[in-house]
């Protein structure tokens, strides 16, 4: 889970799903990529950019979750944002 949706979280989920997916060949198990931003993704970024790079992401499996109040509470299985809670998989945490 990468909470911000500028260009440091885009290119920071990316990076993760590409590393996380050859370590998922290495020991058979699959892992999920979420981005969390308050608002639209790269909204400082031309329209352009955007239709590039959402389409990107969902093709490579990164879940973008674009919230109105951003991330309100971190727990250990969730992080809740303005309007639900979005849960993640505590295995995932200390991997590196």
């Amino acid at each position: 889970m990468v909470v911000g949706g500028g260009p440091g979280g885009v290119e920071l989920a990316c990076a993760l799903q590409y590393r996380l997916g050859t370590l998922s060949k290495t020991i058979g198990r699959l892992f999920k990529v979420s981005l969390v931003s308050k608002g639209k993704i790269l909204s400082t970024l031309s329209s352009m950019s955007r239709s590039v790079i959402l389409p990107l992401m969902k093709e490579r499996g990164i879940d973008v979750i674009e919230c109105d109040g951003g991330v309100t509470r971190v727990d250990a299985d969730n992080l809740s944002v303005s309007d639900h809670s979005v849960a993640f998989d505590e295995y995932n945490q200390g991997i590196f």
